[in-house]
């Protein structure tokens, strides 16, 4: 039964039932008095096309979305693991989403939100699903699927899904492009794509776009709306909002409030506090590691396969036997052995050679992937973590030794 009370009826009795209507009704009807008369009717237009999920409606679609997925993939859920896009430290809107996809779904089996640290244990898996509420530019989501092939370049071969509520047409072409250049297969099930609401036919005719376009542009102007936001991040253009926050690929009219406007839907501002420093703090400690170990991995790497075998051999490595196996002269070896000394990777102790803990975990980190070594043979029986048997040194190892005289 339709009230008589709602004057945006029109707009809202597709977001949701009576309560979400009679909300809306009294944010619409305060929003809408910040504009002037000749601009009520045309920003209230684009509201007839606005996309807003309740968590109700965000959970009924999570089924749809699963739904759609075991159609089009034809998997068995034992072949594959579903992960939610990627976010260094701190929690996410999006983990909202994944945290609904598995929960109606019945995937708690199937769904690891740490799938990095996973895949940093050598581990991979040849299907993974990016489960994420939307994709304006696909961004998120290339990020997360580089961070899984950096902690294990392994998955370079596998096969990705990305699904989504939402999709716009610019992720989807920036996320063709990513598989295209990176040679990776990836697979994009989402229930709805989008348009961007400038886009010829999408809301308005093309004889009036421009004109339109540049009104809507004028108006962000009068309302200060910030400019990377107007036609939303990468100009995406969107029209779509959830209970719990609004994409900043959103048209920033209806998101991006300034000092003398409200904006209707609800986006998060960050703050600054003192926990949100720790996290910056850390992920730039973090990165800085990252980055001082491949410089050192390239300036070890000429090493890499006498390092591993020193690591097999411990206490028990021998000179004459080393010669031999690599084929190397006495000259390199010992010029080897004095980079491993200066660089604290091995030490001497009553004249016999000891392989330091530096030594063992840099090994167990560079992941080498020619080099799987088991730790038969140590000196530290603590340390005989199984990391797999040595299957390849080259004969020529001279080779490796770049800039040494033969």
């Amino acid at each position: 039964m339709k009230s008589k009370n709602l004057k945006h009826e029109k707009i809202t009795r597709k977001w949701g039932g009576k309560t979400t209507q009679e909300e809306f009704e009294t944010r619409i009807s305060k929003w809408i008095e910040q504009f002037e008369e000749n601009e009520k009717e045309f920003v209230c237009y684009f509201l007839h096309h606005f996309k807003y999920f309740t968590l109700r409606a965000i959970k009924d679609r999570a089924v749809d979305l699963f739904k759609l997925f075991e159609e089009k993939s034809m998997l068995n859920l034992d072949e594959v693991i579903f992960i939610p896009a990627y976010k260094e430290l701190g929690v996410g809107f999006s983990d909202t989403f994944f945290n609904d996809f598995w929960y109606v779904n019945n995937l708690y089996d199937y769904a690891e939100k740490n799938i990095y640290d996973i895949l940093s244990e050598n581990i991979v898996f040849e299907k993974v699903v990016v489960v994420d509420d939307y994709s304006g530019s696909g961004k998120t989501i290339e990020r997360t699927i580089r961070r899984c092939i950096e902690k294990n370049s392994k998955m370079k071969d596998s096969n990705f899904y990305i699904l989504t509520l939402q999709t716009s047409n610019l992720a989807r072409e920036n996320l063709e492009k990513f598989s295209n250049d990176e040679g990776l297969d990836i697979n994009i099930i989402t229930l709805k794509s989008e348009k961007k609401a400038f886009e010829n036919g999408e809301i308005f005719s093309n004889e009036k776009l421009k004109e339109i376009k540049n009104r809507y542009l004028n108006i962000c102007d009068c309302k200060k709306i910030n400019k990377d936001y107007k036609l939303g991040f990468s100009e995406t253009e969107a029209l779509l909002s959830f209970e719990y926050n609004t994409p900043n690929n959103t048209l920033g009219l209806f998101w991006s409030s300034s000092k003398d406007y409200e904006a209707l839907f609800k986006r998060y501002k960050k703050k600054k506090t003192s926990l949100n420093q720790i996290r910056k703090d850390v992920s730039k400690r973090r990165k800085e590691r990252e980055s001082n170990f491949i410089k050192k991995y390239e300036e070890n790497e000429q090493y890499v396969y006498l390092m591993g075998y020193l690591v097999q051999k411990g206490k028990k490595f021998n000179y004459k036997e080393a010669i031999k196996k690599f084929g190397m002269n006495e000259i390199q070896l010992d010029e080897a052995m004095n980079y491993l000394s200066k660089n604290d990777y091995v030490m001497y102790k009553s004249g016999k050679l000891v392989v330091t803990d530096k030594l063992r975990e840099y090994i167990k980190l560079s992941k080498v992937k020619t080099l799987e070594i088991k730790l038969e043979e140590t000196d530290n029986p603590s340390q005989k973590d199984n990391i797999g048997k040595c299957n390849h040194v080259p004969k020529k190892f001279g080779e490796k030794f770049k800039g040494h005289n033969n």
